[in-house]
């Protein structure tokens, strides 16, 4: 049996060899995705980094590399991107949604509807009376309960309460 190698094939392979090689150019779309108001936004992996929301509670760095701390400890998140590639911001899951309900409510009004549908409200937010922090999990968790609640119809809006990178001025 013969191989032909034409430019194509070894271009295709060349390709296959450098992605396999550098996970941040294979870095894809995944089934990740989050609300921005009522638009659904993409979120693509950064696998070669996790966040630890208890190294932060110590002072430490929250990110770390990938494979370096214990994900069983509860307080971990991957790390998203916008967008492939390098320089593309950075994001993660500290744990908690904000919520914007359809109308303003009194509080104890709002706490009592959210807790009867099995939300644990944390505080209200802002001055307007529609929109809450909602307790969840770091992690997955967090983006989970905030895309459900937002498909749901029920409210303005659920997105994650993202953590973001300081930049330095």
């Amino acid at each position: 049996m013969t191989i032909k190698f034409t430019a194509h094939t070894l271009l295709v392979g060349a390709w296959l060899g450098l992605t396999c090689l550098n996970p941040v150019q294979a870095q894809a779309p995944t089934e990740y995705y989050w609300y921005d108001g009522g638009v659904r936004r993409a979120l693509f992996v950064d696998g070669s980094q996790v966040a630890d929301f208890a190294a932060a509670r110590e002072g430490k760095s929250v990110l770390k590399a990938a494979g370096l701390i214990e994900k069983s400890a509860g307080q971990t998140s991957p790390v998203f991107k916008d967008a492939a590639g390098e320089g593309a911001r950075q994001r993660a899951l500290p744990g908690g949604v904000i919520l914007v309900l359809q109308q303003a409510m009194a509080e104890a009004e709002a706490r009592k509807m959210l807790t009867d549908l099995g939300l644990n409200p944390v505080r209200m937010l802002g001055a307007q009376r529609d929109t809450w922090l909602i307790e969840s999990a770091p992690g997955l968790a967090t983006l989970k309960l905030a895309n459900q609640l937002h498909e749901s119809g029920r409210y303005k809006s659920a997105a994650p309460n993202w953590w973001v990178p300081r930049t330095r001025k």
